[in-house]
């Protein structure tokens, strides 16, 4: 057995430690035939040599791989082993003597038979091949030689390392949840607001039936200093639905200065504007004065006009003023033409006729007193004018009851200056009269003529001769304080 294993005196993959000549292997390690050839041009078979002890010298070794049956192919490592090609025909050789290598000892107890298949091409019959073995590694120390990268041991070397038929896989990226929230949440988020704004704006969820309500507004004209009407009615006609689920808004509006503005007028999601002119038409009023004159003096149309008035004033008919100059004494109305900026108006004054010179006015007052639910406080006065009677100072009979309210509270007074301005009537205390204000004091003065019989009834026939007695009357009997003014 041993002989038949010891065929060229070394095992695969081994050194022998007795060198044999080079003629005998190529320069790839891969063994050429060597031996005596027969007459018809056939190597003969050389017999196997005897393992080999794994004792020699390490070298560099050029590993030929051994000759394996044939498997079923499997995917390669990417580095492959050095393989010899043994089935390539075989050239003929000249005879070259060999020597007989060394025997040696068996490196493993178990022998292998040796498979022989014939070479292709092959002259003359088959060539016996090189047992199918597992090559004994040409040096001492294993461990001692860094590994070769692909194989598990050292004792693999010179055989193909194993084959694997799946493709290889990359690595998995590790997934990061954390971003994958995130961009749900927001795209979540992104479908509730396009579902709310289509639901908003292209359906009627929120405004049940809107589309059937109808809102026609009316062009409006107030005069200036006029109130704003609170009823919807005014404003717009509706249809469709109740004006009691509509709004009405006006706070665009300033009804205190000419010009257009716009309302607005709101039904659920449905809105329209209207417009209201604010147009300065009032009537120009004039404040004036009441002129007191002798008979046949002369009368200018400016003296009714009160002190620091830009009004002009003139006589509607100066003819009718002349008669009542040279009539009879009494009181008279006057017509009188104002004009004011680009307004005019017509007015009425009041001329009183004396029947002698004018001298002044005796006006006396009483005691201030408090005013029932209100702030101000009151006097109550009685004004007597006084004319020239030769050397004495008389009653001209003519009187007027005089009512003045001066007001603590500011607010009070100008809502009543508003009205008035506005035209409306006013009353304090249940008087009214002709009225007068005053601004610096902010007092209010009610004036009402008094005729002769009401003074008489009143204060006595006897008072009212002269200056001197109805001036002793009020202050002496009444406490009053008493003025004279020109």
């Amino acid at each position: 057995m041993n002989n038949e294993n010891n065929n060229n005196g070394t095992v695969l993959g081994g050194v022998n430690p007795n060198p044999v000549p080079t003629n005998g292997v190529d320069s790839l390690g891969t063994p050429t035939p060597v031996g005596p050839v027969n007459s018809e041009g056939v190597v003969n078979p050389i017999p196997n040599p005897e393992p080999i002890n794994p004792t020699p010298t390490p070298v560099e070794p050029t590993m030929p791989s051994p000759t394996v049956p044939p498997v079923a192919p499997e995917p390669v490592n990417p580095i492959p082993a050095p393989s010899v090609n043994l089935e390539g025909p075989s050239q003929p050789m000249p005879q070259t003597p060999v020597q007989e290598p060394t025997p040696v000892p068996p490196v493993n107890p178990t022998e292998v038979p040796p498979v022989g298949q014939p070479l292709d091409g092959a002259v003359g019959g088959p060539v016996p091949l090189q047992p199918n073995v597992e090559p004994t590694p040409a040096y001492t120390n294993p461990q001692a030689v860094n590994p070769t990268p692909g194989f598990e041991s050292s004792n693999v070397i010179g055989s193909n390392p194993p084959m694997s038929f799946e493709p290889e896989k990359a690595p998995k990226k590790k997934s990061n949840n954390k971003k994958v929230f995130i961009i749900i949440v927001l795209l979540v988020l992104a479908g509730v607001g396009f579902g709310t704004y289509y639901v908003l704006n292209y359906t009627n969820i929120l405004t049940k039936n809107s589309s059937s309500v109808n809102i026609k507004t009316n062009d409006l004209e107030i005069n200036l200093g006029s109130e704003l009407s609170t009823n919807i009615a005014d404003y717009a006609t509706i249809t469709g639905t109740d004006a009691k689920n509509c709004s009405l808004s006006t706070i665009n509006v300033n009804a205190n200065e000419a010009g257009v503005y716009e309302y607005t007028v709101t039904c659920g999601e449905m809105h329209k504007n209207g417009k209201v002119t604010v147009v300065d038409n009032t009537e120009l009023k004039v404040a004036l004065n009441t002129v007191y004159k002798s008979k046949g003096a002369n009368l200018e149309a400016s003296e009714f006009a009160k002190t620091g008035s830009s009004v002009k004033l003139e006589f509607v008919d100066s003819s009718e003023v002349e008669k009542y100059l040279s009539g009879n004494a009494g009181t008279y109305t006057v017509k009188l033409k104002a004009t004011e900026d680009s307004k005019t108006s017509e007015v009425e004054g009041k001329l009183v006729v004396l029947d002698h010179e004018l001298k002044g006015f005796l006006i006396c007052t009483s005691k201030e007193q408090n005013v029932e639910n209100s702030n101000a406080k009151m006097t109550v006065g009685e004004s007597f004018v006084i004319v020239a009677d030769g050397t004495n100072n008389i009653f001209g009979n003519i009187a007027q009851e005089i009512h003045t309210f001066t007001f603590s509270d500011v607010t009070e007074y100008d809502a009543l200056l508003e009205k008035y301005n506005k035209g409306e009537e006013i009353s304090i205390n249940n008087i009214t009269g002709e009225v007068s204000f005053n601004d610096e004091e902010k007092s209010v003065t009610i004036a009402n003529d008094k005729s002769v019989s009401e003074l008489t009834t009143e204060y006595g026939a006897e008072t009212l001769k002269t200056y001197s007695s109805i001036r002793t009357h009020f202050t002496t009997n009444l406490g009053y304080t008493c003025k004279f003014s020109k």
